[in-house]
C-alpha cells in the first residue's frame, strides 16, 4: 500500500491552488481602469447630478493640462417624462485640480451623423487671476468625428486663431456601460481668454482630415 500524502505536501498543493485561483480572479480586477482613467470613475466625486442617475459616472476622455489634467465624465440618466428618449446622457467636465463645469444632460438619439456633425455649448468664462478669463466649449459630436478645431477672432484683431479640442469617442463596452443606444462622441476645448460666441467657429473632421461640418455657438 502507498503511504498517505504528507500534510506538508497537501498544504503546499492547497497554497498553490489558492494562488492560481487568486491570479485568475485578480487578472480582470487589475485590468479595471483606475480613477481618472478612461473607462474608470472620475478622480473626484461629482456634485449632485442634474438628471436622475441610471449608471455609474465614467471617464470617457482625458487630456493633460499645464497643471494637472482634464476629464470628460458621463453617466446615463433616466429621462424625464417629457423627453422623447427613454435614456439620456449627462456629461461633466472636470479639471483636476481646479474647477468642475457642468456641460449637458439630455438625449443623444437626435444626433444624426449625416445632418449634424457638431453640437456646441458655450459653457461660459471662468474668472482667472489678473483679470484674465477662459472660455470653455464642448458638446456632442457624431461617431465619425476624429478631430475638432476651434477657430476664433480676438477682440480688435483681424487674424484668425485656433485651438485643437479634446475628442472622446464612446462605443462598444463603454457605450453599453452608459446604456446609450448608439455610439457618440464629445469634445471639449479651452480658449485662454474670454471670447464671445459669435467670434467662434467649431469645425469637425473625419479620420482622413476631411471637413464634416462646422457651427458657431452664436451670442454668449
Amino acid at each position: 500500500m502507498k503511504a498517505p500524502p504528507r500534510p506538508a505536501l497537501l498544504a503546499t498543493f492547497a497554497v498553490a491552488l489558492l494562488l492560481a485561483l487568486g491570479a485568475a480572479w485578480a487578472a480582470p480586477l487589475s485590468a479595471s481602469p483606475a480613477k481618472g482613467q478612461v473607462g474608470g470613475p472620475p478622480t473626484r466625486r461629482l456634485p449632485p447630478p442634474l438628471g436622475p442617475k441610471d449608471t455609474a459616472a465614467l471617464v470617457i476622455g482625458r487630456a493633460p493640462q499645464p497643471k494637472g489634467h482634464m476629464e470628460i465624465v458621463s453617466y446615463g440618466a433616466r429621462a424625464h417624462a417629457y423627453s422623447p428618449s427613454p435614456q439620456e446622457l449627462c456629461t461633466w467636465i472636470e479639471f483636476v485640480p481646479g474647477e468642475s463645469i457642468f456641460a449637458s444632460c439630455g438625449e443623444i438619439a437626435n444626433l444624426d451623423e449625416e445632418e449634424r456633425e457638431v453640437g456646441v455649448e458655450l459653457f461660459g468664462g471662468v474668472i482667472q487671476p489678473h483679470g484674465k478669463g477662459t472660455t470653455e466649449l464642448g458638446g456632442l459630436v457624431a461617431a465619425n468625428v476624429a478631430s475638432v478645431k476651434v477657430r476664433f477672432h480676438r477682440r480688435g484683431r483681424a487674424k484668425l486663431y485656433g485651438v485643437r479640442a479634446t475628442v472622446a469617442q464612446v462605443r462598444d463596452a463603454l457605450q453599453h456601460r452608459l446604456r446609450q443606444p448608439a455610439p457618440f462622441g464629445y469634445f471639449v476645448a479651452q480658449i485662454k481668454e474670454r471670447v464671445p460666441g459669435k467670434a467662434i467657429e467649431v469645425r469637425a473632421y473625419d479620420a482622413s482630415g476631411n471637413l464634416l461640418g462646422s457651427t458657431s455657438p452664436g451670442e454668449s
